[in-house]
Parts: C-alpha cells; sequence; structure tokens
C-alpha cells in the first residue's frame, strides 16, 4: 500500500469523489466534514493521509498539523473541539492493519513535533502500536474523553422501559406541567435552519460562556449545516413555549446512529427542564427514522451518565518526536494533571 500526504484543501478537493462515496461510521471522518472544517480553519495545515492499493483508495487519516506552545507543529485531528474522534477511515476491515501500517510509515519524515489524537479502541488500537516507534508515546484512556452512547431497542417501548424509574417518572412529570402552556416540538425546516442555529449558538455561548474558545466551531457549523440539509442528516430539534425556541440539539445522522453535536436551553424556562422534555421526544423521534444508537458525545454531565448504556471507549494518544514534542507530551499528558490534584 502506498500512503500519499494532502497539505492543502485542493488537493484534498480531488478526493471528493471517492472520499465522498465512502460510508464512515462517523460524520468526523467524512469528505464533507473535512472539507468544511477545513474551508473555516485557514490557520491550520491539512496533513491528510490518502493510502491506496492500486490505484484504489483504502483509507483515510483526517489530520491536519497546527501551530502549538512555542511554535511547535502539532499533529491532531480536523475538527477541534466540533470532533469527538480522529480515526482514519478504513475501506475494507480486514485489511487495516496494513492501512495503519502504511500511515505510520508517512509519518516518519516527522514534518511534527508532536501527535495529540483520540482514537477509538474498537477501530484503531492496532495503530497506537504502529506510532509508538515514532517518539515518546503516552496512551491514556482519560475519562472525560469516553463518550456516552445510548442504545436503543427495536421497539420503542423496550428501550423506554430500560430507563430508570426515576427518569421515567421525571419524564411524566415534566410532560404534565408541560400541557399547561402553549408549546411544540418539532424539526427545522430547510428555511428555518439558519434561524434555528443562531439561536441554538446564542444560548450555548451563553449557558457556557465560551467566548472565542468555540468561535471556530460555531463558524464551521454555519459551514456544516448546508451540507448536512442536501444529504438529509441534519436533524435539528427544537422546542418551543409560548411561541419561543426554550431549548435546542443539533445531530448528525449517520446510518443507524445520531451524532449529538450541541444542545441548550433558553434559561427563563429552566423549570420546564426544556432540554429533558427536548432529549426525550427527539429520541422518539429518531427511533422512528430508525435510529438505533444515538452517541452523545465526551463528558461526565449528569444527563449523560442517567442516559448511557455504553460508552465509546477512546484512546488519547500523544507522541513527542522532537525534544519540543516530547516536552509537550510529558507536561499536559503526565505532569500537568497532577500538578491540577
Amino acid at each position: 500500500m502506498e500512503a500519499t500526504i494532502l497539505t492543502s484543501l485542493s488537493e484534498i478537493r480531488s478526493l471528493e469523489t471517492t472520499w465522498g462515496r465512502l460510508t464512515p461510521r462517523s460524520p468526523f471522518s467524512s469528505w464533507d466534514f473535512a472539507h468544511d472544517w477545513l474551508s473555516c480553519a485557514p490557520e491550520v495545515t491539512p496533513y491528510v493521509i490518502a493510502v491506496h492499493s492500486q490505484g484504489a483508495l483504502m483509507g483515510i487519516a483526517p489530520w491536519c498539523v497546527k501551530q502549538d506552545y512555542a511554535g511547535s507543529r502539532l499533529l491532531t485531528g480536523l475538527g477541534a473541539e466540533s470532533a469527538w474522534y480522529h480515526d482514519p477511515l478504513v475501506v475494507d476491515r480486514a485489511r487495516a492493519d496494513e492501512v495503519f501500517r502504511a500511515i505510520a510509515r508517512a509519518l516518519r519524515p516527522r514534518r511534527w513535533d508532536a501527535i495529540d489524537l483520540t482514537l477509538q479502541a474498537e477501530q484503531s488500537l492496532p495503530l497506537i502500536d504502529d506510532l509508538q516507534p515514532l517518539g515518546l508515546t503516552l496512551a491514556q484512556r482519560a475519562s472525560d474523553r469516553q463518550s456516552r452512547l445510548l442504545v436503543l431497542d427495536d421497539d420503542w417501548e423496550t428501550s423506554w422501559k430500560r430507563f430508570s424509574t426515576n427518569y421515567r417518572k421525571s419524564v411524566r412529570r415534566l410532560t404534565h406541567r408541560l400541557q399547561a402552556r402553549p408549546h411544540a416540538f418539532g424539526i427545522a425546516s430547510d428555511a428555518q435552519a439558519r434561524g434555528w442555529l443562531e439561536t441554538l449558538i446564542r444560548l450555548h455561548r451563553e449557558r457556557w460562556q465560551t467566548g472565542a474558545n468555540w468561535q471556530q466551531s460555531y463558524d464551521f457549523l454555519r459551514a456544516y449545516t448546508p451540507t448536512l440539509l442536501a444529504r438529509n442528516e441534519l436533524r435539528l430539534f427544537g422546542l418551543s413555549l409560548d411561541g419561543r425556541l426554550a431549548a435546542l440539539t443539533y445531530h448528525v445522522r449517520k446510518g443507524d446512529r445520531s451524532f449529538m453535536l450541541l444542545s441548550a436551553f433558553h434559561p427563563d424556562f429552566a423549570v420546564f427542564s426544556p432540554s429533558n422534555l427536548l432529549l426525550h421526544w427527539s429520541l422518539q423521534r429518531l427511533h422512528q427514522e430508525g435510529v438505533r444508537s444515538v452517541d452523545m458525545g465526551p463528558g461526565e454531565y449528569d444527563w449523560k451518565l442517567r442516559l448511557q448504556s455504553g460508552l465509546v471507549e477512546t484512546v488519547r494518544t500523544r507522541v513527542g518526536a522532537s525534544l519540543l514534542g516530547m516536552g509537550l507530551v510529558g507536561w499536559r499528558g503526565y505532569l500537568k494533571p497532577r500538578f491540577s490534584i
């Protein structure tokens, strides 16, 4: 197998036809995600590794290089805060080990100082072994990086009964309280999507005081939304109370799995727990469409812990090649967490 490193958006566009035809397990390794995110991140250099065998595309590593501390070159996944996983997209899983070895060989020139990737254990553990000879390696299953997974049964009633008694009582109580107020659940139409997204971004920014840290993610979602609408992969759910949007949640559907990228609620309606009500309604709608698992993303939040029925096990893998890169890996992966205790 031969690996080619693509370092410009124009080179990546040349793969639109072949990459775009593949069916990734998550949105984060799709051509659409890579193209739209890179279009919003001119400060990073693409470092997408394409692996071919006899002219056929066998795998894609959707990565980039960005400037880090003291001008160091950090190799990481496309997406920043918008991506939970940085796994290569492998066409034939039976040949995954070959693809991983080709990717590791392509990294040997070390036009980077350090690597920082979040990889799914189920898909990419062999890749971590292939990366270790490249430098000082630290692989950790950090608890805050594990994504919470909600698995649904084929029958909704069976899924409903699997939720805890307290959760079901809470949903019934909140639903009963909601009946006394004018309200409506819905999914944004193509015409509504842009306005609903702006409301979601505003509520999210105000709730979490994200400031400039999330600006690139917000800009990316603005660029990504038309793409998802065109592919019928966007599910932007909303709950209106008294004619105002009280809660919103942004899902991307891939096959029978939905990825919950962003959610927020209006503090004026906090007494109704609109996010919980919207979540319950959206789960029913997704189930009707054939979704059988919802990836709620990383983070040790109470509401995720209450709903999860499994984990997407991830391994945060850091590799330092240069002296500066090894220093970054040692500080961020080993020393800094201990000073923070």
